[in-house]
């Protein structure tokens, strides 16, 4: 059987080790969880018995080689780690940043792009702008400035979309306080898109439901006079 074993072992493809090596590794995942703690503590001081034996009986050259290929398996171990460690940190200490410069939103590195501006197609854009030779844009006014378009994108900064300076009475608002006084209430869905640094978006129609703010403000002094 140890025969054949190797026989087949040795004519297997690189494919079929994998996936022969994979299912060894499942099946002992599988078994180590099924045993209780005696059956562990067994397993292990037969392992290690085996190993002692092993080494005891090895040649000066296998115990060479042995402990080269622990060198090498350690060494890059360690590359590995510190290379997962530096993709970690080089994702983590990634900021939203940039700053698309017509509608203004703020957008990680890869979701900005350089934009060398062409007077003919993007005649509609203000003279801050106009004046320059390239725009750090985000990929939807990108696409809306390449395109045949011959009007600004619905976001751009100049389309009076900006409300300006909110007084601070109001940012001090609670959010139900903000949705008694909104004369509109939207009803949108709102979802999270896929990737590392997925962000929320809207999807599909919103509806604008016009409140009347004087009438829930009596409803709100009948509901107090009701309650004294």
């Amino acid at each position: 059987m140890r025969l054949h074993a190797t026989q087949v072992r040795a004519a297997e493809r690189p494919e079929q080790r994998d996936i022969r090596l994979e299912n060894m590794r499942l099946h002992a995942t599988q078994v180590h969880a099924l045993e209780n703690t005696e059956q562990r503590d067994t397993h292990l001081e037969s392992m290690r018995s085996h190993a002692s034996q092993v080494r005891a009986a090895e040649t000066p050259a296998e115990r060479v080689a042995r402990t080269q290929n622990m060198r090498v398996y350690s060494s890059q171990s360690r590359r590995a780690d510190r290379a997962n460690i530096e993709t970690f940190q080089k994702t983590i200490n990634t900021f939203c940043d940039r700053i698309c410069m017509i509608c203004t939103k703020s957008c990680y590195p890869n979701q900005v792009t350089n934009y060398k501006v062409d007077i003919i197609k993007t005649a509609y854009l203000p003279q801050e702008l106009a004046c320059k030779t390239t725009l750090l844009l985000c990929h939807r006014c990108n696409k809306h400035v390449t395109s045949n378009n011959n009007t600004p994108p619905s976001k751009a900064y100049w389309n009076n979309l900006d409300p300006g300076i909110i007084p601070e009475v109001i940012n001090q608002l609670t959010q139900p306080e903000e949705r008694l006084l909104s004369r509109i209430i939207p009803f949108t869905k709102v979802v999270k898109f896929d990737g590392t640094f997925g962000q929320y978006g809207f999807r599909g129609q919103a509806v604008l439901f016009a409140q009347d703010i004087s009438e829930g403000t009596e409803k709100f002094q009948y509901a107090s006079s009701i309650y004294r």
